[in-house]
């Protein structure tokens, strides 16, 4: 970060989009080759996907969210890993 801010402004633009292109590649390579992981193993050695209910996975994420509020009491660095983990998981949907 220390770099970047000693650059010129169009220099740290033309960086952070360089940044930013790798990221979206990488994300959508790793989301691909999960996919062909998965169909992989389903077709050659009898994988199956098993989806809880969803009653079983609401039960599941507010028995959870009692344990990290728990766990998020014992440091300011768990506080905030916790902050980090409940943004994922709401930008994802899940809360």
């Amino acid at each position: 970060m220390k770099a970047l801010n000693k650059l010129p402004a169009d220099m740290q633009k033309i960086v952070k989009d360089a940044l930013d292109e790798q990221f979206w590649i990488r994300t959508n390579e790793y989301l691909y080759k999960e996919r062909v992981t998965l169909a992989k193993v389903i077709a050659e050695q009898g994988v199956q996907v098993n989806v809880l209910p969803s009653e079983v996975q609401d039960r599941l994420v507010k028995t959870a969210q009692v344990m990290w509020d728990e766990e998020g009491e014992r440091s300011a660095n768990a506080k905030k890993a916790l902050d980090m983990l409940k943004g994922y998981l709401a930008e994802l949907g899940y809360l």
